[in-house]
C-alpha cells in the first residue's frame, strides 16, 4: 500500500496487494480492487504475469462469495495459461 501511494501507477505493487489479500483473506475489497486494476492494464515486461493476476482474483471473489465473478475470473486465467 506504501508504494501505491508514491507510485499509484506500479502493476506490481497492485498485484502483490491482491495476492496478499487473496492468500489472507484479509483486506479482500482493496485487493479486488488492486488486482482489477492489474489485470485492465498492459503488462510491463518483469510483471506478474496476467494470468496470476486472474488467478488471484477468482480467489477473492470466491472469498467474498461471488461465484460468478470467481468463475469468470478463473477461466480467464486458464484461456491465457491452459497449463
Amino acid at each position: 500500500q506504501r508504494v501505491l501511494g508514491v507510485a499509484p501507477a506500479n502493476r506490481e505493487a497492485r498485484y502483490q496487494l491482491g495476492r496478499a489479500a487473496a492468500l489472507s483473506g484479509v483486506a479482500l475489497e482493496a485487493g479486488e480492487a488492486a488486482l482489477e486494476r492489474f489485470v485492465a492494464t498492459p503488462p510491463g515486461e518483469e510483471d506478474a504475469a496476467l494470468a496470476s493476476g486472474w488467478l488471484r482474483l477468482g480467489s477473492i471473489r470466491e472469498r467474498r462469495g461471488d461465484a460468478a465473478g470467481a468463475r469468470a475470473a478463473y477461466r480467464e486465467a486458464v484461456r491465457l495459461d491452459p497449463g
